[in-house]
């Protein structure tokens, strides 16, 4: 749920909003990103690989440019997938 909402708030900022209402728009989803970081326990490569990502992701919202933005979004809808197939699997 946190990506789906990550991607909507990333998707918002990009669509021409004022600058004000932008970096609004991209506090959110960067305190999305702090809490997906939280909650994952890094204890090994892919967790920590995982950690490095969201950091990424946050450094690139941070910039806010829209190149930024459109790598971002294509980060994290891919994470998304790969989460949803990993459901699918295991069910």
């Amino acid at each position: 749920m946190l990506h789906v909402r990550l991607v909507e708030l990333v998707m918002l900022a990009g669509e021409g909003e004022s600058e004000a209402r932008k970096r609004i728009l991209l506090d959110k989803a960067q305190n999305i990103l702090s809490q997906l970081q939280g909650a994952l326990r890094v204890e090994d490569a892919i967790s920590q690989s995982l950690f490095y990502l969201y950091d990424y992701c946050y450094v690139l919202l941070q910039r806010g440019e829209d190149v930024d933005l459109k790598n971002v979004l294509e980060i994290v809808v891919t994470l998304r997938k790969t989460f949803d197939e990993l459901l699918r699997t295991i069910r």
